[in-house]
């Protein structure tokens, strides 16, 4: 069946918002290069990839990336400019009336600053920030039937947790980076 059919019949839309509703890949990036630079006085090596927490870990002591970590939160604001919105998906959520949710695993402050920034923190009906499974907590804390729930991700590994979670899989539209 048509991926359009299930967003028709969609009672609830889902969306993530990193890579997703906004691409903050160059700001997470330049914000923990500059804060690896500030705490250890070198340029962080190995930045081909979205960089993580995970990242940093493997790349420092525990006690070295804990303080780039912190630091990287401290100075994001500096980096939201390199943030973009993804027009096209504001567009139709706006558009489609349907009872839309932001459900992200990312920091709740960072994710506050970011769509406040771009203006889109009163957009969705609930902005939801998430450490873990993001897809079960949501459905469980909404108390609402993942069968009618269409979700927009750009990681195939959260699509396979919102499937898990009872979501259709023809109800997943996964963004290509």
């Amino acid at each position: 069946m048509n991926q359009n059919i299930y967003f028709n019949r969609a009672k609830y839309l889902f969306i993530d918002m990193d890579g997703t509703l906004i691409d903050t890949d160059d700001a997470n990036n330049e914000a923990y290069k500059s804060a690896a630079l500030i705490v250890t006085g070198k340029e962080m090596l190995n930045c081909n990839h979205r960089i993580t927490s995970d990242s940093v870990f493997e790349l420092y002591p525990v006690d070295v990336a804990d303080s780039i970590i912190l630091k990287k939160n401290e100075i994001y604001a500096d980096f939201l400019y390199l943030t973009k919105v993804n027009n096209e998906l504001v567009k139709l959520i706006l558009k489609c009336g349907k009872k839309s949710f932001l459900v992200s695993n990312c920091n709740r402050e960072r994710g506050e600053m970011t769509l406040k920034y771009h203006n889109l923190d009163s957009m969705m009906d609930r902005n939801m920030f998430y450490s873990g499974d993001k897809y079960n907590k949501s459905i469980r804390d909404l108390n609402i039937n993942p069968k009618e729930i269409f979700v927009f991700e750009n990681e195939i590994v959260q699509a396979h947790n919102a499937i898990m979670a009872g979501v259709n899989e023809n109800s997943i539209y996964v963004f290509n980076n």
